[in-house]
């Protein structure tokens, strides 16, 4: 009732009778039910998200080839900066708006995305530490 979605709609989804939900369908059960939108897309397998149980992307990137992995970490801490200021933009713009609930899934989807970031940056140093210890 909370999320205005229609109760036909959450008996299809219940059910499994609709395989692929609308992630704004997804966004807003998540917020009513305190679950993590980023989660939820990972156990839905919907995205590829670093966390102790994403075993595939965990091993991926612990066994990137030597030459990707200069240009790979680059590209991490490039893109953790780049969310880091749009992060900072967003809680900004989170004290002049009305609309909150839009920009308060997309302050967490930024930072569920930034601590991905965050993971895979962590394996990348220690691969290049290793790396450069063993030369």
């Amino acid at each position: 009732r909370l999320s205005w979605i229609d109760k036909s709609t959450i008996t299809k989804l219940e059910s499994g009778k609709v395989n692929n939900p609308r992630l704004l369908i997804i966004k807003t059960l998540c917020r009513y039910l305190d679950i993590s939108y980023g989660e939820c897309l990972y156990i839905m397998e919907l995205g590829a998200t670093y966390n102790p149980n994403n075993i595939v992307l965990m091993n991926y990137y612990k066994n990137i080839d030597s030459k990707d992995l200069k240009s790979t970490y680059k590209s991490i801490v490039g893109k953790i900066n780049e969310y880091d200021k749009i992060l900072s933009y967003l809680k900004e713009q989170s004290n002049k708006t009305d609309d909150k609930d839009l920009l308060i899934d997309t302050i967490k989807s930024y930072e569920y995305e930034n601590r991905t970031n965050n993971c895979i940056r962590e394996i990348l140093e220690e691969k290049i530490l290793n790396e450069y210890l063993n030369s």
